[in-house]
């Protein structure tokens, strides 16, 4: 038997009518060993919030809402549950997904969070960034997660952490606070919902975008970050003078700065290095991608004098 009475699902929209109807019917046909609520935040002005007065949600629109941080910040406020659920809305929860919440906080008393997975990739490229062959469960203090099947305990917000406020890796953002605090998490690769958007580039893009600001605000590492970035300057130019010279060793900084993202990808994955391995032109690139966001926003905001 549970001691938690009730659980608060949040799930941040935005414009998305395509998916919330799915997303909805998942959760009520739950059997939960404890009462639960859906909350959902919605920013967009589309058809939202009619399908969610039709499951009997509880609905906030929150137009200054424009992140997904914001919206996920802005439904703790509303959440009456002692454990609070992070949901996405292209997310399908399984038919035992509050179970294994209450189940597993009761196996582990001493976690504040389990952090969870998602499946459905349609390609090994999408399995690889989902870590699907990942199965070893860790306790402690995690760098990031993925905040669209994530659950913490309230008591963890009730002492001021919370997530992100820019667009991408807000929640790098709550976990650092969490680990700040001494409070451990369960990252669990079994703890899995199904994800129906795929992980584009673009989204590489403006994570790096977002990471000049979290950088700034939260972590305190901005200076230390520009390394790779420069590093990027570097290797473009270098390979300017290979094309125009010939000469081999101007390739040396973009075969090094690869080195470097491909011992980075091979370091920090559970998945085993095969399939690595086998996805690494892709994996290389994202890396390229995101850091060429960072480049990008700081460029930005040097030219519009806002980085000192």
């Amino acid at each position: 038997m549970s001691s938690y009475q009730l659980m608060s699902v949040i799930i941040p929209t935005f414009n998305s009518e395509k998916f919330i109807r799915d997303c909805l019917s998942a959760l009520i046909a739950q059997k939960s060993p404890i009462s639960y609520e859906i909350v959902v935040v919605d920013s967009g002005t589309d058809n939202t919030k009619n399908i969610c007065m039709e499951y009997g949600v509880r609905y906030f629109y929150c137009k200054q809402c424009n992140s997904a941080g914001l919206a996920r910040n802005f439904g703790i406020k509303q959440a009456r549950g002692e454990i609070i659920a992070f949901l996405d809305v292209d997310c399908i929860i399984p038919e035992n997904w509050f179970q294994r919440i209450i189940d597993t906080f009761n196996e582990h008393p001493e976690i504040v969070g389990i952090l969870g997975y998602y499946s459905g990739g349609k390609d090994l490229i999408q399995k690889v960034l989902n870590e699907e062959f990942s199965n070893k469960k860790i306790i402690g203090f995690h760098e990031g997660f993925r905040e669209g099947n994530a659950v913490f305990k309230k008591r963890v917000f009730d002492q001021g952490c919370k997530f992100g406020e820019f667009k991408w890796s807000e929640g790098n953002v709550l976990i650092r606070q969490i680990n700040e605090l001494g409070y451990e998490t369960l990252l669990d690769p079994s703890f899995r919902v199904t994800h129906l958007s795929s992980v584009t580039l673009r989204k590489y893009f403006a994570g790096g975008k977002s990471y000049v600001h979290n950088s700034r605000r939260y972590f305190g590492n901005f200076k230390r970050s520009l390394v790779i970035p420069l590093a990027i300057i570097a290797s473009i130019v270098t390979i300017i003078f290979f094309f125009f010279t010939g000469i081999v060793f101007f390739l040396s900084p973009f075969i090094f700065l690869n080195l470097f993202f491909l011992f980075h990808i091979l370091k920090q994955q559970s998945t085993p290095r095969k399939y690595l391995l086998l996805c690494a032109p892709y994996l290389l690139l994202t890396k390229w991608i995101f850091w060429s966001g960072f480049l990008f926003e700081t460029l930005r905001y040097f030219i519009k004098g806002n980085i000192a």
